[in-house]
């Protein structure tokens, strides 16, 4: 779900666009800024598809990539109730939670046990 908007190694939105066919990469009908943030549905013809934004999707890689975030707890919910953006609310928990433990990975940060919501609480970003 993540690569699609965030590229196959998490660099943001101008990496993920080279897996678009070259034709298509600075396409303006599903990523134009005035579309909703989210769909209710993906149903209906192609024009209804192509009308969510995803906006300029950052990179997840880099201690900048994720600057709004206090602690791991706050992006954990986030993850699971706004992505993926096409489908606000498709992951499960468990999911959440491991993409939440990939991206502290990701910024530097050794895991010693599974993440819990309980122990990302304790895990701040703003400082790493």
């Amino acid at each position: 779900y993540c690569a699609v908007c965030h590229g196959p190694t998490a660099l943001g939105f101008e990496e993920a666009k080279l897996a678009f066919p070259e034709n298509h990469r600075d396409c303006q009908s599903c990523h134009r800024s005035n579309n909703p943030r989210t769909r209710a549905n993906m149903q209906g013809n192609d024009n209804e598809r192509e009308t969510f934004s995803i906006g300029m999707a950052p990179t997840l890689r880099h201690a900048d990539g994720l600057p709004t975030f206090n602690n791991a707890a706050v992006l954990y919910a986030y993850i699971q109730g706004a992505m993926p953006r096409y489908e606000p609310g498709k992951l499960s928990k468990q999911e959440a939670l491991d993409i939440t433990a990939f991206l502290l990975v990701l910024r530097g940060l050794e895991l010693e046990e599974e993440l819990t919501e309980e122990k990302a609480v304790t895990i701040p970003l703003s400082s790493q």
